[in-house]
């Protein structure tokens, strides 16, 4: 085989390989434009928390009596992340966070 012949050959394998992705590319494009995904089953409306700078030294020893922790609010009870669909936890739960400069700290509880 000559090097014309060779290279003519590579040639026409690369354009047909380049037709070949270019036609695979439409297609998953066009399959892409036809999915269609269902409405979610619950309603999107994630909780927040304003966690405030802790005021002094926090321990880490389980207990929360240092002024900052008095002072943090309780967040929202737990829940399941599905909402009323789901059954309440069996325990009432509850958390406090504060930050510092450095670390983030949470408080949890159970009832």
């Amino acid at each position: 085989m000559t090097i014309v012949k060779c290279h003519r050959l590579i040639l026409r394998i690369s354009i047909l390989t380049l037709l070949t992705m270019c036609l695979r590319f439409l297609s998953n494009s066009l399959l892409a434009e036809e999915e269609t995904y269902p409405e979610p089953q619950i309603a999107f409306s994630p909780l927040s928390y304003i966690c405030y700078q802790a005021s002094g030294t926090i321990n880490i020893d389980g207990r929360f009596d240092e002024a900052s922790w008095q002072n943090a609010p309780w967040g929202e009870d737990f829940v399941d992340i599905e909402g009323p669909v789901r059954p309440l936890p069996a325990h009432q739960t509850r958390m406090k966070m504060l930050r510092d400069s450095e670390y983030l700290y949470f408080f949890a509880e159970y009832l």
